[in-house]
Protein backbone atom coordinates (compact mmCIF):
# COMPACT_ATOMS: atom_id res chain seq x y z
CA UNK A 1 0.00 0.00 0.00
CA UNK A 2 2.95 2.31 0.71
CA UNK A 3 4.20 1.98 -3.26
CA UNK A 4 0.80 2.66 -4.26
CA UNK A 5 -0.13 5.45 -2.22
CA UNK A 6 3.59 7.04 -3.04
CA UNK A 7 2.37 6.47 -6.73
CA UNK A 8 -1.18 8.12 -6.93
CA UNK A 9 -0.81 10.99 -3.83
CA UNK A 10 -3.31 9.44 -1.56
CA UNK A 11 -3.15 8.25 1.55
CA UNK A 12 -2.62 4.67 2.01
CA UNK A 13 -6.12 4.65 4.42
CA UNK A 14 -8.33 5.94 1.19
CA UNK A 15 -7.05 3.44 -1.16
CA UNK A 16 -8.02 0.92 1.20
CA UNK A 17 -11.74 2.18 1.21
CA UNK A 18 -11.73 2.49 -2.45
CA UNK A 19 -10.89 -0.85 -2.26
CA UNK A 20 -13.33 -1.85 0.08
CA UNK A 21 -15.92 0.25 -2.17
CA UNK A 22 -15.14 -1.32 -5.16
CA UNK A 23 -14.03 1.95 -6.84
CA UNK A 24 -10.76 0.07 -7.73
CA UNK A 25 -9.64 -3.24 -7.96
CA UNK A 26 -7.29 -4.59 -5.50
CA UNK A 27 -5.92 -8.27 -4.06
CA UNK A 28 -6.40 -9.02 -0.49
CA UNK A 29 -3.42 -11.46 0.48
CA UNK A 30 -3.84 -11.91 4.27
CA UNK A 31 -3.26 -8.30 6.29
CA UNK A 32 -1.82 -6.96 2.70
CA UNK A 33 -3.63 -5.26 -0.42
CA UNK A 34 -2.05 -5.42 -3.78
CA UNK A 35 -3.47 -2.97 -6.26
CA UNK A 36 -2.02 -3.01 -10.20
CA UNK A 37 -0.29 -0.06 -11.37
CA UNK A 38 -3.34 0.28 -14.17
CA UNK A 39 -6.07 0.48 -11.70
CA UNK A 40 -4.26 3.50 -10.12
CA UNK A 41 -4.01 5.33 -13.54
CA UNK A 42 -7.16 4.81 -13.58
CA UNK A 43 -8.08 6.44 -10.58
CA UNK A 44 -6.16 9.40 -11.51
CA UNK A 45 -8.06 9.26 -14.78
CA UNK A 46 -4.89 8.15 -17.23
CA UNK A 47 -6.88 5.75 -18.02
CA UNK A 48 -10.66 5.13 -18.42
CA UNK A 49 -12.25 1.98 -17.50
CA UNK A 50 -14.67 0.70 -20.04
CA UNK A 51 -16.65 -2.20 -18.86
CA UNK A 52 -16.20 -5.44 -20.10
CA UNK A 53 -20.13 -5.75 -20.28
CA UNK A 54 -23.57 -4.65 -18.97
CA UNK A 55 -26.02 -6.61 -16.95
CA UNK A 56 -29.75 -6.04 -16.09
CA UNK A 57 -30.66 -7.51 -12.68
CA UNK A 58 -33.78 -9.04 -12.09
CA UNK A 59 -34.94 -9.24 -8.43
CA UNK A 60 -37.87 -11.24 -7.04
CA UNK A 61 -39.97 -11.96 -3.58
CA UNK A 62 -43.23 -14.21 -3.67
CA UNK A 63 -44.70 -11.33 -1.25
CA UNK A 64 -44.74 -8.01 -0.16
CA UNK A 65 -44.06 -8.71 3.52
CA UNK A 66 -40.60 -10.24 1.98
CA UNK A 67 -40.11 -6.26 0.52
CA UNK A 68 -36.65 -6.20 2.53
CA UNK A 69 -35.39 -9.78 0.90
CA UNK A 70 -36.20 -7.63 -2.07
CA UNK A 71 -33.85 -4.72 -1.26
CA UNK A 72 -31.74 -6.99 0.35
CA UNK A 73 -31.32 -9.47 -3.25
CA UNK A 74 -30.64 -6.11 -5.24
CA UNK A 75 -27.63 -4.59 -2.97
CA UNK A 76 -26.19 -8.09 -3.58
CA UNK A 77 -26.39 -8.66 -7.28
CA UNK A 78 -25.02 -5.05 -7.52
CA UNK A 79 -22.15 -6.04 -5.60
CA UNK A 80 -21.76 -9.18 -7.56
CA UNK A 81 -21.49 -7.05 -11.08
CA UNK A 82 -19.32 -4.24 -9.49
CA UNK A 83 -16.92 -7.54 -8.80
CA UNK A 84 -17.23 -8.39 -11.82
CA UNK A 85 -16.88 -5.37 -13.91
CA UNK A 86 -20.64 -5.20 -15.20
CA UNK A 87 -22.29 -1.96 -15.55
CA UNK A 88 -25.70 -1.96 -14.16
CA UNK A 89 -28.35 -0.47 -17.04
CA UNK A 90 -31.24 -1.47 -15.60
CA UNK A 91 -32.87 -3.48 -12.26
CA UNK A 92 -36.04 -5.44 -12.70
CA UNK A 93 -38.20 -5.58 -9.78
CA UNK A 94 -41.48 -8.50 -9.39
CA UNK A 95 -43.58 -9.10 -6.27
CA UNK A 96 -45.86 -12.51 -6.86
CA UNK A 97 -45.43 -16.10 -6.90
CA UNK A 98 -42.18 -17.81 -9.14
CA UNK A 99 -45.14 -19.81 -10.13
CA UNK A 100 -47.18 -17.20 -11.37
CA UNK A 101 -45.97 -16.40 -15.55
CA UNK A 102 -47.76 -13.24 -15.74
CA UNK A 103 -45.19 -11.19 -13.71
CA UNK A 104 -44.53 -7.59 -15.46
CA UNK A 105 -40.90 -7.87 -14.55
CA UNK A 106 -40.60 -11.68 -16.12
CA UNK A 107 -42.69 -10.25 -18.85
CA UNK A 108 -39.65 -7.09 -19.15
CA UNK A 109 -37.01 -9.80 -19.35
CA UNK A 110 -38.69 -12.10 -22.02
CA UNK A 111 -39.38 -9.08 -24.08
CA UNK A 112 -35.81 -7.50 -23.83
CA UNK A 113 -34.83 -11.26 -24.77
CA UNK A 114 -36.93 -11.32 -27.58
CA UNK A 115 -35.95 -7.72 -29.35
CA UNK A 116 -32.00 -8.94 -28.94
CA UNK A 117 -31.18 -6.49 -26.21
CA UNK A 118 -30.39 -9.22 -23.94
CA UNK A 119 -27.73 -11.63 -24.37
CA UNK A 120 -27.29 -14.64 -21.44
CA UNK A 121 -23.94 -16.12 -20.71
Amino acid sequence: MKEASEYCGLHPNTLRKYIDKGIIKGVRIGKHRYVDSSELDRLMGKIKRVPESTAIIYCRVSTRKQKDYLENQKKRLIEFCKQRGLEVVEIIEDIGSGLNERRKGLKSCSSLSERGKLKTS
